[in-house]
């Protein structure tokens, strides 16, 4: 909300606006982030406070199921229905849920430090030019990390899920993992040198992704980049579809090299 309280963004300061997408989006990530949403819903109302203020509300993998199942004859997600539906389903808090938790992880996205580190480098490899086109996005569960939604633009001649739409998927995926490590990568330059990949079974619907690395190769890569501004990390992706079928097993070794400053 504005510090200074107005009506509409029309009446907004110049200066306010001009930060506005960028709080929006990094408050967006924060939220990404921590509670791994479907999608996030962005609104203006102002109704009541007449005063402008935005909603940013996470929808889950959770919360999609229970509007499913309150609406079985729907097919397609309305938004804007979605929100009225849950603001009336669940005025009280939900049993089972770290809200005050969750807040606080949030909070701690929004810091002085890691604002300033979104003006210069993406918060998460989804929002890369071609993890976009593909569709890639933040998994809607906590035990994975990124998905792939289904789609007949992914299969291939058998139609299962195609072997680049995986390995296209594991790829961000080791790639968001070593961003999250580091929690930007402001000041290196990360390459993928080498990829060992094997197809377990086909793969049919949505996929998703776990991603790990040795502590002792963190551990290195620490070091490594402290002492020689360079080293070689290697990221295991694990893929599998919406039956819960292992898929594909791949590692990624990347090189990543710290960027020389200007004498």
């Amino acid at each position: 909300m504005p510090r200074d309280a107005v009506e509409t963004l029309s009446q907004t300061d110049p200066s306010a606006l001009a930060s506005l997408g960028l709080t929006l989006a990094v408050t967006t990530a924060a939220i990404q982030a921590v509670v791994r949403p479907q999608r996030v819903y962005c609104a203006l109302f102002s109704e009541r406070t007449h005063a402008v203020h935005f909603h940013l509300f996470p929808r889950t993998e959770w919360l999609t199921a229970k509007y499913f199942a309150a609406h079985p004859h729907d097919t397609e997600i309305s938004g804007p229905r979605l929100m009225d539906w849950a603001r009336q389903t669940f005025q009280k808090p939900i049993t089972g849920l770290d809200r005050g938790g969750a807040l606080d992880k949030i909070r701690a996205c929004l810091t002085p430090a890691a604002i300033e580190v979104y003006h210069h480098v993406k918060t998460m490899v989804t929002e890369l030019p071609f993890n976009r086109l593909l569709g890639i996005r933040p998994a809607g569960d906590s035990a994975h990390l990124l998905e792939l939604p289904s789609g007949s633009h992914y299969l291939n001649h058998l139609g299962t899920v195609h072997a680049g739409a995986q390995l296209a998927l594991a790829e961000a995926s080791s790639g968001e993992f070593l961003l999250r490590h580091f929690g930007s990568s402001d000041g290196i330059i990360p390459v993928v040198r080498r990829v060992e990949a094997k197809f377990r079974k086909p793969a049919n619907g949505s996929i998703m992704s776990t991603a790990s690395a040795a502590p002792e190769s963190l551990a290195r890569l620490d070091a490594e980049l402290s002492s020689k501004g360079r080293s070689v990390v290697p990221i295991t992706v694990e893929i599998y579809d919406e039956s819960g079928a292992h898929t594909l097993s791949a590692t990624f070794d990347w090189f990543i090299q710290r960027e020389k400053k200007p004498d």
